[in-house]
């Protein structure tokens, strides 16, 4: 039931937080358990390997040796975030991966970078809706970005610091601004 429950939030499924069940029985253990686990991360020396395992412990999968994810972090939905091999998260990540979140291989996420996946409804705020953002292989997300629900940052796609993605970034494409907006398109991934 909670996979089903967590297919559902990727795809947009509109959850009453105020009345679904599904909510307080699936959600909010999960809230809590990544908030337990975040605390303990940032209580722990990044350089040991007692952090390695808690942060394997927060996103429920087995991390790639050559993956670095510095301290602070902030999740909210740990088994909702999946983590390629070779990636690189700075300082004061924060993340609510309610709709889930995908981070491809290589890709690199700068310091106080954050990624919302869910929303409230604006005809009624009790209403959320999840959407799945992916970071594709070898993007490059500068310092403090935000990157909203639904949104896909293309392979080897670069966003300059402080810009918000509110729409997909194509692969290679060059993004700045808020909203952001493509600027160029790199000729080669590096």
């Amino acid at each position: 039931m909670n996979d089903d429950f967590f297919i559902d939030a990727k795809r947009g499924e509109t959850i009453d937080i105020a009345t679904d069940i599904r909510f307080q029985t699936i959600c909010m253990p999960e809230i809590q358990r990544s908030r337990k686990l975040c605390f303990l991360i940032n209580s722990t020396d990044p350089t040991s390997t007692e952090y390695r395992l808690l942060l394997e412990q927060l996103f429920c999968a087995k991390l790639d040796e050559k993956t670095t994810i510095e301290p602070f972090i902030q999740v909210d939905y740990g088994r909702q975030i999946q983590i390629g091999k070779n990636v690189f998260i700075g300082n004061n990540f924060a993340a609510s991966a309610f709709g889930g979140i995908y981070i491809g291989d290589n890709a690199m996420i700068g310091l106080g970078c954050t990624i919302a996946t869910v929303n409230h409804l604006q005809e009624d705020l009790t209403k959320v809706q999840g959407k799945c953002v992916t970071i594709g292989e070898g993007a490059w997300i500068g310092a403090r970005v935000t990157i909203v629900p639904g949104v896909t940052v293309g392979r080897g796609a670069v966003i300059g610091a402080g810009s918000v993605i509110t729409k997909d970034i194509p692969e290679n494409g060059v993004a700045v601004g808020n909203p952001a907006k493509i600027i160029k398109f790199r000729t080669t991934r590096g």
